[in-house]
């Protein structure tokens, strides 16, 4: 016969606590002010939006430029494999980022002409005053050797500087590097 489990009894460390199949769709995550003003923001420019022919033309020529970008970046990335210097990481450092960038101003774009007067400056602002310095912040806290993607010879000298001051095998990384 099975024993009763007492409500008193000191929960088992061992036992795996099942996950929800749903979760809360309130949760404190979502709720936040961040997430909650960019929400906010999209619905207010949804509810200003004036499309023309002409502007949902040209926003939808970004987004697809803008897509084409990071379909492209994503293919040559590896990302915990070694440094990514081939396809658009030749020429950009973040294409992903700059992908992301370009279709947000195409759905600025699309939006009309109000919404673009507003949402353009406001985003470019939050995007390069704000996010990417936070990224090299955080990158820089983690000890991450900071590699700009220029020519090849600046960049095999620079590949050879991180690798030394991270105690690395400076040949391997140049041999990569020339790959």
């Amino acid at each position: 016969m099975a024993q009763p489990i007492s409500s008193d009894a000191p929960p088992d460390p061992g036992a795996e606590r099942a996950k929800p199949l749903l979760r809360h769709p309130f949760r404190r995550k979502k709720l936040a002010p961040r997430p909650l003003s960019i929400q906010a923001s999209a619905i207010l420019a949804l509810l200003a939006a004036q499309p023309t022919a002409a502007s949902l033309a040209a926003g939808f020529s970004l987004v697809a430029a803008g897509l084409v970008l990071r379909l492209w970046a994503t293919g040559h990335l590896r990302k915990t494999d070694e440094l990514t210097v081939s396809g658009p990481y030749a020429f950009l450092r973040h294409p992903l980022y700059a992908g992301a960038l370009v279709m947000g101003t195409g759905f600025a774009v699309m939006a009309g002409p109000r919404v673009a007067a507003v949402a353009l400056p406001l985003g470019f602002a939050f995007f390069f005053l704000y996010y990417l310095p936070r990224k090299a912040r955080r990158r820089a806290r983690r000890g991450v050797p900071h590699l700009p993607h220029r020519g090849s010879r600046a960049r095999a000298a620079e590949l050879r500087l991180a690798a030394a001051r991270a105690g690395a095998d400076a040949l391997e990384l140049r041999a990569r590097s020339r790959e």
